[in-house]
């Protein structure tokens, strides 16, 4: 206290000295200045070269600043030595993580500069702000940058400018918005030659692309993007882009395809050291992982992944990741956790904005509401899954949740509408070339159509879904409707090859660890063994009649 007072008596002319020293022997013990550092607005700049003042860079502005604000005159070597620093500290705070460091860093960083710059600086306070999920404060910095940038003719920052708000508008739902925006962004970025730029936006604009159902166009132009990015040695737009494939494959079924991706994303994110990227591909993995009936190294990876997430401030994948472990704790039988989980979720993709998370985490509630007999609560809440998917225009998620929403009209007894809602959801799966889910939906309506008598039907329908589940590796829903085909093949009286069609879904079942599933199978299994007057399968290997 008595120093604050001390301080504070000094003249300002006294106390600017005071900083300026501090700030001229701090330096001095750190290794003198830095270099200067790349052009804010430099186009393809190389890498920050590191310099022990960056340990120091925020307290050497600091001291700057404060000497500057106490100065009775202007010292323009001192002031480019504020921006010098600020800069550097910003870079540096970006690299460690220290997000509320690194946005204030860049916010007065622009505060200091005048046109391109500071467009430039805004935008990358921005890039970090979405990053972490502040999207409404992310949004006005970017159109302060764009409105720089535009003004001043500059093709390539504005090109990049409105790539970084078009994955906004990605991320938040807009999607035709964000497709217009990636749309303009790619023709400055061709008009300015700019070949990297180009396939980073690219890149992007496929995955939205393919989110609305034009998979073939999304295919194509990953594929030129990527092409691109090997040509000219850029690993980090190119882990970028093998995410995106990995997501596109594994939205069409093609596991194995997605899982060389991932593992090549991953790699190369450790190579870099990107520590963010590393985290997003053990997340693709693990999921990965989940759906082709590895529960526990998906577990595992999960937890790893979500560290990384916390780690490094991203609190996106960090819901996307909570609402996938969810969803493992549900198919596994842990269902507190999984409520528990689903709710961190979803606070996360509300507060990020991030409404695609947000309709597929309710979409798992949903079930969540069903499985425990609340039919009509789950059936209003895939109302609302749908409302969210039809307003992000995302139509590969509107089919899933319809297929969804047509089992509980089955499983509630209203077997016409849930044909109906089946047909579209198989329809739409078939278009946008979803063979897991075509596979989901097929098995299900085959249960239907034995349900109601149209046993040849149904077999014909079992065997199709059954044949897709395994090329796209869907274990779970494998096991599921092998239970379920050995019901149709006991209608049929071939009661030695419906027992080890049941006795082949359980051992996946157990095997995935899904209790709750094989409970209710292994019921309806007994019933229907009852009415057949046959041992049921888990008794006896070879299902013989029963004997008075």
């Amino acid at each position: 206290m008595v120093r604050e007072a001390a301080y504070s008596l000094q003249l300002p002319g006294d106390r600017a000295a005071l900083h300026g020293l501090a700030f001229h022997l701090i330096e001095g013990v750190f290794g003198g200045r830095a270099p200067e550092p790349p052009a804010l607005d430099a186009i393809d700049p190389p890498k920050l070269v590191p310099h022990t003042t960056d340990l120091v860079a925020e307290e050497l502005a600091s001291h700057a600043s404060l000497a500057l604000d106490a100065a009775q005159a202007p010292d323009p070597g001192l002031q480019a030595a504020r921006i010098l620093y600020l800069r550097r500290a910003a870079e540096y705070a970006q690299q460690q993580y220290r997000i509320g460091a690194t946005v204030t860093a860049w916010e007065q960083l622009a505060a200091l500069l005048e046109g391109v710059p500071r467009g430039e600086a805004l935008r990358r306070a921005a890039d970090t702000l979405r990053m972490i999920g502040e999207v409404q404060r992310a949004e006005p910095l970017y159109q302060q940058a764009l409105s720089i940038h535009s003004e001043a003719g500059n093709r390539h920052s504005t090109a990049n400018t409105l790539g970084n708000l078009a994955t906004l508008y990605m991320e938040t739902g807009r999607v035709p918005l964000a497709v217009q925006l990636y749309e303009e962004a790619l023709e400055l970025a061709r008009v300015d030659g700019n070949r990297s730029l180009a396939a980073l936006v690219k890149a992007a604009l496929a995955l939205a692309l393919f989110e609305t159902g034009r998979v073939r166009d999304a295919e194509s132009m990953l594929g030129e993007a990527l092409t691109v990015q090997r040509e000219l040695g850029q690993r980090n737009f190119e882990r970028t882009s093998l995410s995106h494939l990995s997501h596109m494959c594994k939205g069409t079924g093609r596991a194995l395809q997605a899982e060389q991706a991932t593992r090549q994303a991953l790699a190369l994110s450790r190579e870099l050291g990107n520590r963010r990227g590393e985290g997003h591909a053990l997340g693709q993995l693990a999921a990965l992982h989940f759906e082709s009936g590895k529960p526990d190294q998906a577990e595992e990876l999960y937890v790893r992944a979500l560290a990384i997430a916390r780690e490094t401030g991203d609190r996106r994948s960090a819901g996307v990741v909570l609402g996938n472990m969810a969803a493992l704790y549900h198919t596994t039988g842990r269902m507190e956790q999984a409520a528990q989980a689903y709710e961190q979720a979803l606070v996360i993709h509300r507060e990020s904005g991030n409404r695609r998370g947000e309709g597929i985490v309710l979409g798992n509630l949903a079930q969540l509401y069903a499985g425990n007999g609340h039919t009509g609560k789950a059936e209003q809440t895939y109302q609302q899954v749908l409302a969210i998917f039809r307003g992000i225009a995302n139509r590969r998620e509107e089919m899933i949740a319809l297929g969804s929403l047509a089992l509980l009209y089955q499983e509630s007894g209203r077997t016409e509408q849930a044909e109906k809602t089946y047909l579209e959801a198989l329809a739409g799966h078939r278009e946008l070339r979803n063979r897991r889910f075509e596979g989901v939906v097929l098995g299900n309506l085959a249960t239907l159509q034995r349900d109601v008598g149209r046993t040849a039907e149904a077999a014909r329908g079992f065997e199709q879904a059954l044949t897709l589940h395994r090329e796209v590796a869907n274990r779970h829903t494998e096991g599921s409707h092998l239970c379920e085909y050995a019901h149709c093949l006991l209608d049929m009286q071939r009661q030695d090859e419906a027992a080890r069609t049941w006795r082949q879904g359980a051992a996946i079942l157990a095997e995935l660890k899904d209790s709750a599933e094989l409970r209710q199978k292994t019921i309806r299994m007994r019933e229907a063994c009852a009415r057949a007057g046959i041992v049921p399968f888990d008794d006896d290997p070879h299902g013989r009649p029963r004997t008075g």
